[in-house]
């Protein structure tokens, strides 16, 4: 892997990296994927893999980047928050 790299998280599914992806796309944040497990295999046979996957962001752009995905999961947080309260 590319020395500028590293690491920002880890998502459930490809799914999940694929949408913490294009977020950071849209920002012109680069990413790169690594796959846990047999992860990569499942994504090439089966297109789709339900392996974790570990998202990796150059070192310039990963505070900018951890900002956020922490804004996205507290928002997730207060969501889920808000639907116990009522």
């Amino acid at each position: 892997m590319d020395d500028d790299f590293v690491y920002l998280t880890t998502s459930a599914t490809e799914l999940e990296a694929d949408i913490i992806e294009s977020k950071l796309a849209y920002y012109g944040i680069p990413v790169i994927k690594r796959h846990t497990g047999t992860g990569e295999l499942m994504s090439i046979l089966a297109g789709m893999s339900r392996q974790p996957v570990r998202i990796f962001v150059s070192k310039a752009d990963h505070a900018k980047a951890a900002d956020m995905h922490l804004s996205e999961q507290e928002c997730a947080w207060l969501d889920l928050r808000s639907d116990s309260i009522s």
